[in-house]
């Protein structure tokens, strides 16, 4: 039999258990080690008292409890903490005022029938319809029409702009199937009908476009709330309508009708065969190619009966008068216009010059170098606007300016060059009295050609062999032939060739080989030698990279004088 260890020894027990605890009557305490079970253990301590353990051991599981209740009540604190910093975020990111949303109904399939009624009758009786929203809520809209002088409403409310479109377009349709006889609401200009119904916006878009003018302006201010009135900015000339306007699209409407009122009375023409309108197109342009201020016109009133009138124009500083007297305005405004396209042309010496050829003329006879033109597009504009700079081998910095704009890539063009004439003038480039003359030959070469003429005696194609035959290096590059020599030429004796034969001395030239295989011509790269004027080269085929793998080929070293290295190169290239 094993022995019952001593699990608790007395001293731990009687420590455990309070001094001043109620010990109940020794011969109440029940008896639970008794009778047989114990005959077969070993011998229980005579101190040893089970109620004592059993008393401590309730009192733990107590305290336990407890501190487990603890515990709990300390989690639910700071859940409610978390809770409430949570509520609290959320409270600082909902917006002052609730927002609350009410479902809203899928717009319904509309077929505009009607609308497509409605333009067809409009059209045949150059009626022109205005349509205008109204938006109530969200999701919510109506519609007006205008003909004429009715308006016709359809208040809704509509789930879509084109629902409400066609049921006040069915207001419309049935307006003008009642009254068969209504018609030419608008006015018509030059028996022209405004295709598709657009009116006179459209109509004045067109007539601007034929007359290459630049594209109407409009300013639409708004004087009061749903009041406009417009202005139109037209070829200079302002033409205003006060209104009021119950939205934009009449008011832009009216005034284009201004528009085209002017247009048609400048397309009589005072006197002569050119029109107001051309001269007034005429200015502009001069002004807009030489930078200058917006002319601007003064018309007085000089008598009542009859009415008559006198212009001032200031243009480019000066003050052109006219004292007329004039019956219209227009032909007071034609006259003096003329006076100021003669006034500038006259300045500016606009006549009979054309500043892109000058300076062509000028860089093929001195400097054997083409100008380089470089155009800019403005793009921030539906204008097709233009500027342009060039650049000459004498000048470091272009001429022309970016920020300057044209009506074409031409005249942009033109005033570049013009720039790079009068500096050229200014310089003692180009002299005043004319046109750049090509260089003059010497007396020397003058004697030198007479005599080659005399003693030289060679077939067609021989005088033309001799005109066109250049180093290598200057074909390549495009650098200038080399002089003739300064002794008198050998005479030769007289060689007759088949057109279809070579020539003798003929050599290879690489801008041929390269015209022939549909290649670019090589770049050189020469470096200068640091003892002397030797240098070492070769040539790169960058723009055609499939020639040597884009490496170098062609290389020479040591070569007295830049061209001579270009001319070793040169035949290096050929021979490979």
């Amino acid at each position: 039999m094993f022995s019952q260890p001593n699990l608790f020894p007395a001293n731990t027990i009687s420590a455990a258990i309070p001094a001043n605890a109620v010990q109940p009557p020794e011969d109440s305490r029940p008896r639970l080690l008794d009778g047989p079970l114990l005959a077969g253990m070993a011998e229980v301590p005579a101190n040893f008292d089970g109620l004592k353990l059993l008393d401590t051991a309730t009192e733990m599981a107590k305290w336990n409890d407890e501190a487990h209740a603890i515990g709990l009540k300390v989690l639910e604190e700071r859940e409610k903490e978390e809770q409430a910093k949570q509520e609290e975020k959320a409270r600082l990111k909902r917006p002052m005022h609730p927002l609350s949303f009410a479902p809203v109904p899928a717009a319904k399939a509309v077929v505009a029938e009607n609308v497509s009624k409605l333009y067809l009758l409009t059209q045949k009786r150059n009626i022109n319809p205005v349509f205008d929203f109204l938006q109530k809520e969200v999701q919510s809209f109506g519609a007006t029409l205008t003909i004429g002088d009715r308006v016709f409403t359809a208040e809704g409310p509509f789930s879509s702009k084109k629902e409400a479109k066609e049921m006040v377009a069915r207001l419309g349709v049935e307006y003008l199937t009642e009254n068969p006889d209504l018609g030419n609401l608008l006015p018509k200009t030059d028996g022209v009908v405004p295709s598709g119904g657009q009116g006179a916006v459209a109509e004045l878009n067109l007539r601007c476009q034929k007359l290459r003018m630049a594209v109407p302006e409009y300013i639409i201010p708004e004087k009061v709330q749903g009041q406009f009135s417009a202005k139109l900015v037209l070829g200079g000339v302002s033409f205003e309508e006060d209104g009021p306007f119950p939205n934009k699209k009449l008011a832009k409407e009216a005034v284009a009708k201004l528009g085209l009122t002017h247009l048609e009375n400048a397309s009589t023409p005072a006197s002569g065969d050119t029109t107001s309108v051309e001269l007034d197109r005429k200015l502009h342009s001069i002004v807009d190619r030489h930078r200058l201020d917006a002319p601007k016109f003064e018309i007085t009133e000089i008598s009542v009966e009859p009415l008559q009138y006198r212009i001032h124009l200031h243009l480019d500083g000066e003050l052109i008068q006219n004292p007329g007297p004039f019956a219209t305005k227009q032909d007071a405004k034609r006259a003096v216009t003329i006076q100021g396209i003669t006034f500038l042309e006259e300045k500016y010496k606009e006549n009979g010059e054309n500043w892109v050829e000058l300076l062509n003329i000028f860089s093929q006879s001195n400097m054997k170098q083409m100008p380089t033109y470089e155009d800019f597009q403005e793009t921030t504009t539906k204008q097709n606007l233009w500027a342009s700079e060039v650049t000459i081998p004498l000048h470091a910095s272009p001429f022309g300016r970016r920020d300057v704009p044209f009506g074409s890539k031409k005249q942009a063009r033109q005033n570049a060059a013009r720039e790079a004439v009068l500096w050229l003038r200014k310089n003692d480039y180009i002299p005043e009295d004319g046109p750049p003359k090509k260089k003059q030959k010497t007396t020397q070469q003058q004697q030198q050609n007479a005599l080659s003429n005399t003693n030289i005696t060679s077939s067609p194609l021989d005088s033309t062999h001799q005109q066109k035959e250049i180093s290598y290096a200057q074909q390549v590059n495009g650098n200038p032939p080399i002089p003739p020599p300064s002794h008198p030429p050998i005479k030769t004796a007289q060689h007759t060739y088949h057109p279809h034969t070579p020539h003798p001395n003929k050599k290879k030239k690489p801008t041929d080989i390269c015209l022939r295989q549909n290649i670019h011509v090589p770049t050189y790269e020469l470096t200068p030698s640091a003892t002397g004027p030797f240098y070492a080269g070769h040539a790169l085929f960058t723009r055609s990279p499939v020639i040597a793998n884009g490496r170098p080929i062609g290389h020479v070293e040591n070569i007295f004088g830049k061209k001579n290295a270009k001319e070793a190169v040169a035949r290096n290239v050929v021979r490979r």
